[in-house]
Order: structure tokens, then C-alpha cells, then sequence
């Protein structure tokens, strides 16, 4: 009974030492499996993510070069609208619907059909260019941005005189009448005397404190022969 309880005793050793090898033998396996998984996987994810953020890339870049061609294609236009019209059309109408406010600033007085506004800065004047501008651009540039805004939030015409022609018309209820736009870089840039070779230029990130957005613009400038108007 002695010897038999002896072996058995040895042999049960020896099965949880086998185990014991096997056991450990299979953690490692499955631990180098995990591992394996979890390197398959972060390749796998950053592979995508690479993927994703090239595909976005291009979709911006894409963006970029659209608002520069567009912005081109539109001065033209503009440039040929302004000059198929005179300040001496401006008729009851118009005077009608824009208006003088108390502190000397011109906005638009909105039908209900309206899109666009004007607002004319008392630092300005609404002299016969602003005049042309409005008659030239006021209902064809509404018949642009609806093609446009399902790439661009806005497409507006800023003069020198401190003028903006824009589709927001709460921006120009609420703007301040003493506002100066060649303050704003998005402004300014297209100027002759920032950008002499009219080309299309994009400014910094800003914060509009009106649209309560943070963005970025793409400026062209618009020439009447070698007149500049916007």
C-alpha cells in the first residue's frame, strides 16, 4: 500500500507537471495571439485612418480649387454685369428699399422675397459706383449662391466705399453702422495695394462675432477695365 501510494503520488506529479507545461505553453500562445490581434488591428485601423484622411484631404483641396475658380469665373461676370447697367437707373424702387438709418448707415429694407441685403457703413458713401454695383449684382448674384451653397456658406461683394452685398440678412440688420471692412482681412487682402497681381488669395482662420462662425475666405478681386470695384 506504501509503494502503490508512492506512485500514484509520482504520478500524479508528473500529469500536473505536464499540465502545468502545457498550461503555461498554452498562455503564452494565447498571449502572442492577443498580441498578434492587437497589432493586426491598430495596422489595420491606422491603414484606415490613413485612408480617411487622405480621402479628406482631397475633398478639401478639392474645395479650395473651386472657390478659387468660382471666385474667377464670378468676377467676370460681375464685371460684365456692372457694365451693362448706369447709376441713372436707379429708380423709385430702389430708393424705396434702401434706406438711411438713424446713425447715417444705408441697409436694405427686406421683402419678403429677399436673399440678399445691402449695408453701406457710414465710414462709406452710396455714391453712383455702390449704386451700379447694387443694380449689376442684386438679383443675379441670388440666382449664383444657390448653385453655390452647397460648397460655400457665403458669396459676397465688399467695396471700397464700405459696402457688402450679402445673403444674411440678420448680419445686416444687426451690424454696426460705424463697421469697417478693410479692417478684416478678408477684406483688405484683394485690395491693389495688398494684391497688385489680382490673383485669388485665402486669409487666416477668424471668428465672424455676427455669424458666430469660425472660417476661412477666399478673396478675387473685381476689375472694371483697370478699375477696381470690389
Amino acid at each position: 500500500m506504501f509503494i502503490r501510494r508512492e506512485n500514484f503520488s509520482i504520478s500524479a506529479k508528473f500529469i500536473v507537471s505536464v499540465t502545468i507545461v502545457f498550461v503555461c505553453v498554452g498562455c503564452v500562445a494565447v498571449g502572442f495571439g492577443i498580441r498578434y490581434v492587437m497589432r493586426s488591428t491598430l495596422s489595420n485601423t491606422t491603414r484606415l485612418f490613413n485612408l480617411l484622411i487622405a480621402s479628406y484631404s482631397q475633398h478639401i483641396e478639392t474645395i479650395f480649387i473651386d472657390s478659387i475658380n468660382d471666385g474667377r469665373v464670378l468676377a467676370d461676370e460681375i464685371a460684365r454685369w456692372y457694365k451693362n447697367v448706369q447709376a441713372n437707373e436707379w429708380n423709385d424702387y430702389f430708393m424705396n428699399k434702401y434706406y438711411v438709418d438713424p446713425n447715417n448707415a444705408v441697409r436694405t429694407r427686406y421683402a419678403k422675397d429677399d436673399a440678399y441685403g445691402v449695408f453701406v457703413s457710414n465710414r462709406g458713401t452710396l455714391n453712383d459706383r455702390v449704386k451700379r454695383m447694387i443694380l449689376a449684382t442684386e438679383h443675379n448674384i441670388q440666382v449664383h449662391q444657390k448653385a453655390a451653397a452647397t460648397r460655400f456658406l457665403d458669396t459676397y461683394i465688399v467695396m471700397p466705399e464700405q459696402m457688402i452685398l450679402l445673403d444674411d440678412l440678420d448680419w445686416i440688420q444687426n451690424v454696426p453702422p460705424n463697421f469697417d471692412f478693410f479692417k478684416q482681412e478678408c477684406a483688405y487682402m484683394g485690395t491693389p495695394q495688398h494684391n497688385p497681381d489680382r490673383k485669388s488669395v485665402w486669409s487666416s482662420i477668424y471668428y465672424d462675432p455676427l455669424l458666430k462662425y469660425w472660417m476661412i475666405s477666399n478673396a478675387t478681386p473685381i476689375y472694371y477695365g483697370n478699375e477696381f470695384v470690389g
